[in-house]
């Protein structure tokens, strides 16, 4: 058995590798400045979280972002993404259905591997990862809603949960 902190590690090794590559090809198309993504937030009237590109690219929306010039087409570029609302451009992407608190969590998660989850924060938590795709973290989320009597109160510790 492997508990998901262990896959989670390896993940989050294996994307710093990644993240590592993808800044060089940013800096190099770029001219040697560190490249960011914009996320505007619909639903907090617009309010606005930066992130660095690269590692974003690796940790979020399935790697649909390595390598593209423009974010919004990247995630478009076969129909309408389910987390994305109206505008967005090269180095923004507008988000609806995500509010400030749980971008906050989710970029927490994109840059560490890891996160609280409690009981008010799992559903909305859940629901942002899906939309970002985001499977380690959903895995996260579902297993507290699983097994939360064996959980923290007050947060979920990754190596509490197992999987098969």
């Amino acid at each position: 058995m492997k508990t998901i902190l262990s896959v989670e590690a390896l993940r989050l090794s294996d994307d710093m590798k990644k993240v590592r590559a993808e800044e060089a090809v940013l800096q190099e198309k770029g001219g040697g400045q560190l490249h960011t993504i914009t996320f505007t937030l619909a639903v907090d009237e617009g309010a606005q979280k930066t992130a660095l590109r690269s590692i974003v690219a690796v940790r979020a929306f399935a790697g649909k972002l390595l390598g593209c010039d423009n974010a919004t087409e990247a995630l478009t570029g076969d129909g309408k993404h389910p987390a994305l609302g109206e505008g967005g451009g090269e180095s923004e992407l507008v988000l609806k259905d995500i509010s400030s608190a749980q971008m906050e969590l989710a970029l927490d998660y994109i840059y560490t591997g890891s996160v609280a989850v409690d009981k008010d924060n799992c559903y909305p938590l859940l629901s942002t990862a899906q939309k970002m795709e985001l499977p380690g973290l959903t895995a996260l989320c579902s297993c507290f809603l699983k097994m939360p009597s064996e959980c923290s109160v007050v947060s979920v510790r990754v190596s509490t949960c197992v999987r098969a």
